[in-house]
């Protein structure tokens, strides 16, 4: 069976994901990055690499799979039964919010250090998304914090931003 290649705006945007992130990759391999921290042997575009391999692979399998697959729309007999689908702008403000709250947690690196103000986005950002286990949240921001912070400074050996507040973080 053959299947009509259809693009949609789901296309769109992960094609314009994936040519960004395919740019971004080639980028870190100029000049101005070949640089390596001291012992560890990597330098500042070790960590954004490997997020930009993951967002390459995930937004071409997003593409291909909007651009390929077949459409569920139920056509309606009369066109005044039809309704806008407006379920996308629902999820606006919370889209918002949440890249809001990014640029507040990137800002907070140099003020209260990386595993503080990743705790607290880590709290804070599934709330703008409507979960609301607090137990749940607690825990997952606690240890996604923690478990990053020992990644890099004690595995990958990359020194991550220090709270004022705290000597050890």
């Amino acid at each position: 069976m053959l299947v009509a290649a259809r693009a949609n705006g789901t296309t769109a945007v992960a094609t314009l994901a994936l040519g960004t992130a395919l740019f971004l990759f080639w980028h870190t391999f100029e000049p101005a990055y070949d640089t390596a921290f001291a012992a560890a042997g990597r330098g500042p575009v070790f960590y954004p690499r490997i997020l930009l391999g993951i967002i390459i692979v995930l937004a071409a399998t997003i593409a291909l799979k909007s651009l390929f697959q077949t459409s569920r729309v139920q056509i309606s007999r009369r066109p005044a039964d039809a309704a806008p689908d407006r379920a996308g702008w629902r999820a606006l403000p919370a889209l918002v919010a949440a890249i809001a709250l990014t640029a507040g947690y990137v800002m907070a690196f140099s003020a209260a250090g990386y595993l503080l103000s990743t705790v607290v986005y880590a709290l804070l950002l599934p709330l703008v998304f409507g979960y609301r286990n607090p137990l749940v949240i607690s825990a997952f921001a606690i240890s996604y914090a923690v478990a990053t912070w020992y990644l890099f400074e004690k595995v990958f050996l990359i020194i991550l931003p220090k709270s004022p507040w705290f000597a050890a973080f």
